[in-house]
């Protein structure tokens, strides 16, 4: 078959993520002997043009849409990336008419009978990690009640064919980046991923990552990432990648085999990666740096033990300490960034402006290495320990979709502790904390 993969339109102007994603379903479906092009919609000024001269050069037999991301998770940018992504179906329906359309991604697993039903464009949707379940489909999209981990459509309705077990990564064949222009995405630092595993057996209160891929570490081999990287490296002369798995050093034990991989074959190269922090001492950072990583970044997300609790943050308040006097010691050329948010469950004025005092001392003390220390709200999503306590302190109401359709549909979806008006106002008058200097990454 010829199988058109295509990454959605952001319709912002957000920088292109490297779609890592498309690169593994394309270098499976290739090996399975599948024609496969993959293309960025988000490259091109003339989208329309391009997609529409693809479609016709190529003559896909299948067109497979990814969604990255519903939203911004960011209160002061209220951008949906569902709509643009609705609209790109529209036209793709309009270029080519009998192709089906198959729809996936994290963005689309978070929704994904939502979605469904409001693209009507859509005749598949694939729930979750797709490696296994977008070969089998190919084979059967007329029954695809069959293969587990699709929605598809009946007599009208949409249906779901049943959850299926995640796939294998350790197994998996090294990624090929070719399907796309890797130099398309080098203008900014850190932009092309590698991935070290999926699952997260942490239990943060807010975070999707469980969800979309499971509670269960699935570790790849520690040599042949180091093989990825290296063809980084040599194929497309990378100095520099992010470890895009949610947090880097959890397991210890896996983290720290990469990074002895990396010393021992000598590969010159800098790289970015979330720490936990639970674990980090100066062993863990004195190995990652080492091994090339000059970016630290922490998500600790509140500061205070009753805040952490509320989050059911696996961080420590001591630890976020030792990480502060590991950076406040070291005079290295490397940077580190500290993420918390503004108004999260269990928080108080107190637990608040405790925090902020953190993020004021960072700013200062670690001027030599700090790239940020700053707060925003949580975003509420559905399956997350965090939407349960908003139906039950009634910051939300079960009947308001999580779905936003609107600006001020999405301005009601983060996190207010009731009662914490006095916070609400002394976070914006502090915000200027994430100003120069301080942007998220």
């Amino acid at each position: 078959m010829n199988v058109l993969l295509l990454q959605s339109p952001l319709g912002y102007p957000y920088r292109p993520v490297f779609p890592h994603g498309l690169c593994v379903l394309a270098t499976v479906l290739q090996d399975s002997g599948h024609f496969v092009r993959v293309r960025d919609a988000n490259i091109d000024p003339d989208r329309g043009i391009h997609v529409q001269r693809l479609i016709e050069a190529f003559n896909p037999d299948v067109i497979g849409v990814s969604l990255r991301n519903i939203d911004t998770v960011r209160k002061n940018v209220p951008y949906l990336f569902h709509l643009p992504f609705m609209g790109f179906l529209t036209e793709l329906k309009r270029l080519a008419p009998v192709v089906p359309l198959i729809a996936g991604g994290p963005g689309f697993s978070i929704f994904p009978e939502e979605l469904m039903r409001r693209c009507p464009e859509l005749d598949f949707g694939l729930y979750l990690e797709a490696e296994d379940s977008l070969p089998q489909l190919l084979d059967g999209m007329d029954r695809p009640e069959t293969v587990p981990g699709v929605f598809y459509r009946s007599g009208g309705e949409v249906l779901f064919s049943g959850r299926r077990e995640p796939p294998e990564v350790s197994k998996r064949p090294p990624v090929d980046r070719s399907f796309v222009r890797v130099s398309d995405y080098t203008e900014f630092p850190y932009d092309v991923g590698v991935e070290t595993k999926r699952g997260c057996a942490l239990n943060c209160a807010y975070c999707s990552y469980p969800h979309l891929n499971g509670r269960q570490y699935r570790l790849r081999p520690p040599a042949r990432i180091v093989d990825e990287i290296e063809d980084l490296v040599d194929r497309y002369g990378l100095r520099n990648f992010s470890f895009i798995d949610s947090v880097f050093d959890v397991p210890r034990e896996h983290c720290t085999a990469i990074c002895r991989e990396l010393i021992r074959r000598k590969v010159d190269v800098n790289w970015l990666a979330w720490f936990n922090g639970a674990d980090f001492d100066e062993e863990l950072f004195g190995l990652s740096y080492e091994a090339g990583c000059d970016f630290f970044c922490f998500s600790p997300d509140a500061y205070t033990p009753k805040a952490l609790r509320g989050l059911k943050k696996h961080v420590r308040h001591k630890d976020i300490n030792r990480i502060y006097r590991i950076f406040r010691r070291q005079r290295l050329p490397v940077k580190v960034t500290f993420n918390f948010f503004a108004n999260s469950p269990e928080t108080g004025l107190l637990d608040f402006l405790r925090t902020i005092a953190f993020c004021y001392r960072a700013r200062f003390r670690l001027s030599h290495c700090l790239h940020r220390a700053g707060m925003d709200y949580i975003r509420i999503l559905p399956d997350t320990p965090l939407y349960e306590t908003a139906l039950r302190k009634q910051v939300l109401d079960e009947t308001v979709s999580l779905l936003p359709w609107t600006p001020e549909d999405f301005g009601r979806l983060f996190y207010h502790e009731p009662g914490s008006r006095l916070q609400d106002l002394l976070f914006k008058l502090v915000s200027g904390l994430q100003g120069r200097g301080y942007a998220r990454k």
